[in-house]
């Protein structure tokens, strides 16, 4: 079983790796770390930056982009748009860390290329860029920032610690559809109610002095605004939903 770290213990690679093996893939920081931006004519510049890669599946690496790089786009399609990504991988075979483009298809409606995460390759994608039919520069408004988009790259977080957040959301929207749904049944009671309370009552408006008549009616409106939670709000009991209170307005 491998162990690290062990005391007196020499180690290969994969035993460091096996220390970063929580960390997802993604860059660092989203600022300028990993930055694509226009370069001036086809190129783009990758601004400085770490990002952390997968080795496998129990080896992680870290990768330093220590200074800007500018990378050349390919010559553009007479007709057609392509999207090229501007990829960090790490290379397996050839055993080393790099930022390169991957061009794209041209089409009508282009695609970028697919990401690879083989046994050949582990990448991420910092941006897409947009290389229309013809074009002879490349600006900023083509090149589309993917550093925060985590079907691709996303920011690096140890998943050790991680804040269950989706899991989180996905609670909070049950919740709140069963109370939705809650609150329109209830509120459609507070409809019948309102009928039978009229069809008890209507025999009785002609004769009824003013005053009690408000009162009655006063009345049934409070038992109304309850029913459709007009001037309702949750109710909780330490952690756990109790119905709804009442807010007299």
């Amino acid at each position: 079983m491998l162990c690290f770290p062990l005391d007196n213990t020499e180690y290969e690679a994969e035993g460091l790796g096996l220390e970063h093996v929580t960390r997802s893939r993604g860059v660092f920081a989203a600022d300028d770390n990993l930055r694509v931006s226009a370069g001036g004519g086809m190129n783009v510049t990758i601004s400085p930056g770490i990002c952390f890669l997968k080795m496998g599946e129990y080896w992680g690496v870290t990768a330093l982009q220590k200074t800007a790089l500018s990378l050349p786009i390919q010559t553009a399609d007479g007709t057609l748009t392509r999207k090229d990504a501007i990829v960090a991988r790490i290379d397996k075979v050839a055993n080393l860390a790099e930022i390169v483009v991957k061009p794209g298809t041209p089409a009508s409606l282009p695609e970028l290329p697919a990401i690879v995460r083989d046994d050949d390759y582990d990448e991420i994608y910092l941006a897409s860029v947009t290389v229309g039919a013809g074009v002879v520069e490349i600006t900023n408004a083509a090149i589309s920032d993917l550093r925060l988009d985590e079907t691709v790259c996303g920011l690096m977080v140890d998943t050790a610690a991680k804040i269950p957040t989706q899991a989180l959301a996905d609670q909070w929207a049950a919740f709140w559809a069963y109370i939705t749904a809650d609150a329109q049944a209830e509120g459609e009671a507070a409809k019948r109610l309102y009928a039978a309370l009229y069809e008890e009552m209507k025999d009785l408006i002609a004769d009824a002095p003013a005053a009690k008549l408000q009162l009655e009616i006063d009345d049934l409106q409070k038992q109304i605004d309850i029913m459709t939670h007009k001037y309702a709000v949750p109710a909780w009991t330490g952690n756990c939903y109790t119905g709804y209170a009442v807010m007299e307005p």
